[in-house]
């Protein structure tokens, strides 16, 4: 037993009190060997458990690198949004100042327009009054052109050389 070794056994062959001290000296012995085998499987339990826990942090380390990885994906294709939202509201802020030169110019084009037609209907008025004095008359409010006898325009007509879209 001194030696490490506990499958020694003192045998001593005898009666009474040697029989007595080998049952004594051989007790320790016994008792150390079932404390050393305890020991040895809580230490392969310990061992396992320890096994199963490394595994489980390894797991949990992949979860954790796997989980970073797409947080940084997100946060990139985040970037990406927002860069393209930045861009399209650049994009519709120059689509407004568009909209808006447009609607100007279209007024502006409209009111000289207008102001072109308005001078153009009273020049042909002035010329069909000149022509025939007394036939053409105004329409009312609201109503374009001249109204005309049927029997007055063809010579309206020839009296505006040609152009004659008024009525």
């Amino acid at each position: 037993m001194a030696a490490g070794d506990l499958t020694q056994r003192c045998d001593w062959h005898g009666g009474g009190l040697l029989v007595q001290l080998q049952l004594a000296l051989n007790q320790p012995n016994v008792n150390l060997q079932s404390i050393v085998g305890d020991a040895r499987e809580e230490a392969e339990q310990i061992e396992i458990a320890i096994g199963e826990i490394a595994a489980g942090n390894h797991d949990m380390s992949n979860r954790t690198d796997s989980q970073a990885s797409s947080l940084q994906e997100t946060a990139a294709s985040m970037d990406q949004i927002t860069s393209t939202v930045r861009a399209n509201a650049q994009s519709a802020r120059r689509a407004a100042q568009l909209a808006d030169s447009a609607a100007e110019v279209t007024h502006t084009g409209l009111k000289t327009w207008n102001a072109r037609e308005t001078m153009h209907t009273r020049g042909r008025c002035e010329r069909v009054r000149a022509c025939r004095p007394g036939h053409a008359r105004q329409r009312r409010r609201g109503e374009p052109g001249l109204h005309l006898r049927a029997r007055d325009r063809p010579s309206i007509k020839r009296a505006a050389g040609g152009y004659f879209g008024l009525c």
